[in-house]
């Protein structure tokens, strides 16, 4: 305490000698702790929370300023407190002095005999921490909807073309060979779609060919089929007047051949109406 004040106060004295080395007197300086007690607890870059202070070997705090009279009687204790009195420098996660979690940072002041504590509240030191994890989450997850909206987009563009020419080749099995896969790219894709219609176009060709000799086959047999009713309707007329003439004549011998040309006539006309209704279903003129 100060003789005039008795306030607390840090006294630092030292002596004076004379030449012969003979103490002549004591120069010493009175330290007002409450204007170093608001120096050491300036928050400066510690937040709302930030606390800065000064304790010595026994645990006691610098001033009983801030920490109350009753602090300065028992002293302060926290785990930094306690490995800093025992000359530890560190940092750490832990309780202070209140039963707060802090983060907080110690030093032992050797050539003093004190301690130096700074701590800030884990809530706020975390919060810019938190912030950017929320940042990031909220950042990432745009970056993974763009690149979703844009692998869709890219999966759509490169899809079209070859959707376009599976619904083509669709249609063309089911007969429509007039068809063309559009080309839309320069690509391997567009290369396919092209080598797709060449193919079609040949198919088409062919069945175009195929319809042309099957047109004429039905021509064929429809000439000959009429062509050869005629003289085989003659052949069964003229044997059913030659039967009628050997029956009149009494020819019996002969009926048996007769009957023979006119069944013969009759099955080869059989035969040809079958032909003439087989083209007329080709031609779907008849079910």
């Amino acid at each position: 305490p100060s003789p005039q004040t008795l306030r607390p106060i840090i006294t630092i004295a030292v002596p004076l000698f004379n030449p012969q080395g003979q103490r002549t007197g004591v120069f010493a300086v009175h330290i007002n702790l409450a204007r170093i007690d608001r120096i050491v607890r300036t928050r400066t870059g510690l937040g709302a929370t930030g606390e800065t202070y000064i304790l010595d070997q026994y645990h006691t705090p610098f001033s009983s300023i801030s920490f109350g009279r009753a602090a300065v009687l028992r002293g302060l204790r926290s785990e930094g407190i306690n490995r800093a009195v025992q000359g530890e420098d560190g940092r750490g996660l832990y309780d202070n002095y209140a039963g707060i979690p802090v983060v907080g940072v110690y030093r032992w002041i050797d050539e003093r005999n004190l301690v130096l504590i700074a701590e800030m509240h884990q809530d706020e030191a975390s919060s810019p921490a938190r912030r950017l994890v929320l940042i990031i989450t909220a950042v990432g997850l745009a970056v993974v909807g763009i690149l979703m909206i844009g692998v869709y987009s890219i999966a759509r563009w490169i899809a079209r073309p070859i959707l376009a020419i599976t619904d083509t080749a669709i249609q063309v099995t089911e007969g429509n060979l007039m068809l063309q896969a559009p080309i839309m790219t320069r690509d391997e894709i567009g290369r396919l779609a092209g080598t797709f219609n060449q193919m079609t176009a040949h198919l088409r060709s062919l069945y175009e060919e195929a319809e042309a000799a099957n047109r004429a086959k039905t021509a064929f047999l429809m000439t000959v089929s009429h062509e050869l009713r005629t003289p085989l309707n003659a052949i069964i007329g003229y044997g059913e007047l030659l039967q009628e003439e050997a029956e009149d004549k009494h020819r019996l011998d002969l009926i048996p051949d007769l009957k023979k040309i006119q069944d013969a006539g009759r099955h080869l006309l059989f035969l040809i109406n079958d032909i003439l209704d087989l083209s007329k279903i080709e031609e779907g003129k008849m079910d």
